[in-house]
């Protein structure tokens, strides 16, 4: 795929007296040619949270760039491994030592030949937003789960969504990217190619949404939110009494075109989706590493059959048989009935007129005279 995209920034620092967030491209060094986006929230007190959420943007970016020259070529899941694992390596490199590990969140989106890939840890949020005339026809494709006890609770239907908003413990997270780690946290990760003119991608840390609902995103993501330097605009004043740092990446795609060595017919794919390996492709393009983000459900796809590659082959079998068959009941005919039985080497017994004799046939040319069961005399 080949994208036209323009690129805006938000990186605010709320209340606080420190900038922890970080992000790749450096906040005012993006530009619309770019097609890797990482942003990171730090966490650890004082400079700590800065130096781990730095560092691993610092080194994604930086492994991304050196071992995928094309921006817009393939990506595999294997590069982003291989990034992830750069920017865990980093963070063993700097870390201190203190007895307070210093980690971070880690939001990530890539632009690709075959479209997107998308993955995080921690709670920051990537979104995918197909903006409609009104909030009420703008959809949310996708948006991260975050990996946070107050979303484990609400899962679990311990917890409703207007008690997670008072919770104590609504900062508290479930996975993060930290120095020395026994085992290093997974990334969960999501690939799309449903990207249209006109989409949004948005990542940003939790201090964007303190007082934000998707209902206030789809407005401000919808036609009547105004051009997307507007919708940045939005968002930087509705954040503007957030209490914690905040900061975004907003994507927009203005335009997308299918590579000509990777587009195919409708009708080819159609065909692909009827093979097993094929239904499993298309799923892997909506499902999250380690759980479905979205269940997918395959309908059956009637087989075009022609004559000849239908149902030829079927008559041509069954009147092989019915020959065989045939064949097999003339062999029988010609063998037991046609030729007939030679009663000359067949013993049988018959009795002899008006006598109490019988007279059997051994064999050619030979009889015996039997009388009541005895034998009586041999004759030639």
């Amino acid at each position: 795929m080949k994208y036209k995209l323009k690129v805006y920034t938000i990186w605010e620092l709320g209340a606080r007296s420190n900038q922890e967030d970080a992000m790749f491209p450096r906040h005012g060094k993006a530009c619309d040619n770019d097609r890797t986006f990482i942003l990171c929230d730090g966490m650890g007190g004082h400079s700590a949270g800065e130096v781990a959420s730095q560092a691993v943007c610092e080194a994604m970016g930086a492994w991304i760039t050196g071992h995928c020259p094309d921006a817009e070529g393939d990506f595999s899941d294997a590069d982003f491994e291989g990034a992830l694992a750069a920017a865990f390596d980093l963070l063993d490199e700097r870390d201190d030592g203190s007895a307070k590990k210093m980690g971070t969140t880690m939001t990530f989106l890539k632009l690709h030949a075959k479209g997107a890939t998308i993955a995080h840890i921690g709670d920051s949020r990537v979104y995918h937003i197909r903006p409609g005339g009104v909030a009420e026809n703008t959809e949310i494709l996708f948006q991260t789960r975050d990996h946070s006890l107050v979303n484990d609770l609400i899962r679990a239907k311990e917890l409703s969504l207007e008690e997670a908003k008072n919770f104590p413990q609504r900062n508290v997270i479930t996975r993060a990217m930290q120095p020395h780690m026994e085992r290093r946290s997974r990334a969960d990760v999501y690939h799309t190619d449903d990207i249209r003119a006109g989409d949004y991608f948005m990542l940003c840390t939790d201090g964007m949404l303190e007082q934000m609902e998707d209902e206030n995103l789809k407005f401000i993501f919808s036609d009547e939110g105004g051009d997307a330097a507007h919708k940045s605009d939005m968002l930087v004043k509705v954040t503007a009494h957030n209490r914690d740092n905040h900061s975004a990446i907003v994507v927009e795609v203005v335009d997308v075109e299918e590579a000509a060595n990777t587009a195919i017919s409708e009708e080819e794919r159609l065909a692909r989706l009827e093979m097993p390996e094929g239904r499993k492709a298309e799923e892997e393009h909506a499902v999250v590493s380690g759980e479905k983000q979205e269940s997918v459900v395959w309908k059956q796809l009637p087989r075009k059959k022609s004559f000849c590659g239908g149902y030829a082959w079927r008559i041509v079998v069954v009147g092989v048989i019915v020959v065989l068959v045939v064949l097999g009941g003339y062999v029988v005919y010609k063998r037991w009935f046609a030729k007939g039985v030679d009663t000359e080497q067949v013993p049988s017994k018959e009795k002899c007129p008006s006598s109490k004799f019988v007279r059997e046939k051994t064999g050619a040319d030979k009889e015996q005279l039997w009388e009541d069961g005895k034998l009586i005399k041999n004759m030639e």
